[in-house]
């Protein structure tokens, strides 16, 4: 068994930002994965963080938190995805591309599996651009 009884650093922000910007560490969260055996997730997350969104505002390192930078919301009328915020309350997914499937069933006329292949396939579900705002509640970017 496992007891978490104290917490070992900073965990919440509660004021602005330095212009420094240190990460804070999510001490309590890898702990609980670290009891459950799914300490492997805390690395893997951030890993998969840096590969992907190296160039976010680091907030918190497990669950990881991310926030777009003002000089990418203000490239142009659009925001690409790739700055998109990024709210976490577990770990980051690492998908095996082969193994993975979606399966839609209960109250549809016809039971479904589909491969991520099949999914990423634009001949059955072609792309579309969907212009949306999106924002997170409470945040410094948003001033509410």
């Amino acid at each position: 068994m496992c007891f978490v009884d104290h917490v070992c650093g900073v965990e919440f922000q509660l004021v602005p930002l330095p212009k420094t910007n240190p990460v804070l560490i999510g001490e309590r969260w890898k702990q609980y994965h670290d009891c459950l055996g799914l300490s492997e997730i805390v690395k893997d997350s951030w890993d998969i963080v840096q590969q992907e969104k190296p160039d976010l505002i680091h907030l918190l390192d497990f669950p990881y938190n991310g926030e777009t930078r003002r000089d990418q919301l203000l490239g142009g009328k659009l925001t690409d995805n790739r700055y998109h915020f990024v709210r976490n309350h577990g770990g980051i997914p690492d998908i095996k591309e082969q193994a993975y499937e979606l399966e839609i069933a209960g109250l549809v006329r016809k039971k479904i599996k589909l491969t991520l292949q099949e999914l990423q396939d634009p001949l059955k579900f072609p792309s579309v651009t969907i212009c949306h705002i999106l924002r997170p509640s409470k945040s410094r970017i948003s001033g509410s």
